[in-house]
């Protein structure tokens, strides 16, 4: 039974999100895309969806020949099956993608698309810590897997380790862990660098088991992350291209699955 795929986009304020969304719409006209723009509103009860004529980022997703598009708010404490439920869900398609805060649990693809990094600074610093920070309590996707859900309680804090040393993630860089392609996105030859030393510390994450214990927990991803450095505005770079493969191979998968 065919699906259509969720990508959920995430990374740091103006680290070019949009314009890999851009990407995806324009590199795949021949499927059937929808696009949100998600953000989530502790003042809100429940969610609200618009799609209003002039919307900077619906201005560009359309620009980008979206088959639908929309503008969705939504509250912490969120049914599963809301924006499933949603206009905009409403419309047919192969992929849906969701940029900013992602309102499902699951998703086929998290992207996360980050800038290079500074001069003189790391993905990843040794700090001294009382073990994993809790978090919310998962909601569990129909389409989650038992070993995820271990994954994340042991990251809320349900597994949590003694007091020590530990590795972290150094803003603005949190939740690059949590994603399956990563976008270092180059905008000049400046970027060249810093691009590269975000890679290079990159297969840490699930490579190193130190870090892989501390950042995810013990029952943390060791699947390699798909890394490459990109100029999103241009299609026809090879990062560019490599990303785009990788966003292709997610959607076939779910149309076969």
């Amino acid at each position: 039974m065919s699906s259509r795929a969720i990508i959920h986009v995430t990374g740091p304020v103006r680290s070019g999100k949009t314009a890999f969304v851009e990407a995806v719409l324009l590199s795949s006209r021949w499927l059937w895309t929808l696009a949100a723009r998600c953000t989530m509103d502790s003042t809100l009860e429940r969610p609200v969806e618009s799609s209003p004529a002039r919307h900077p980022d619906l201005d560009r997703y359309r620009a980008a020949r979206a088959h639908a598009c929309a503008v969705y708010r939504f509250p912490p404490a969120i049914s599963e099956f809301a924006f499933f439920e949603s206009r905009l869900m409403e419309n047919y398609s192969e992929s849906v993608v969701i940029e900013g805060d992602c309102p499902v649990s699951y998703a086929d693809l998290r992207v996360f698309v980050a800038p290079p990094l500074p001069p003189g600074r790391s993905l990843l610093t040794r700090r001294a810590g009382g073990g994993w920070q809790p978090r919310p309590a998962p909601r569990v996707s129909p389409r989650g897997d038992m070993e995820r859900l271990m994954a994340e309680l042991t990251r809320a804090g349900f597994l949590a380790r003694p007091p020590g040393t530990q590795w972290t993630i150094e803003e603005p860089y949190q939740g690059i862990e949590d994603a399956g392609l990563v976008v270092v996105n180059v905008r000049t030859e400046n970027d060249a660098a810093g691009a590269a030393r975000l890679l290079g510390e990159l297969p840490r994450l699930r490579q190193d088991e130190d870090v892989r214990r501390d950042v995810s927990g013990p029952l943390g991803r060791r699947t390699p992350i798909t890394a490459v450095a990109a100029d999103l505005s241009n299609l026809r770079h090879p990062g560019t291209k490599k990303a785009m493969a990788r966003v292709k191979r997610t959607v076939q998968n779910a149309a076969e699955g």
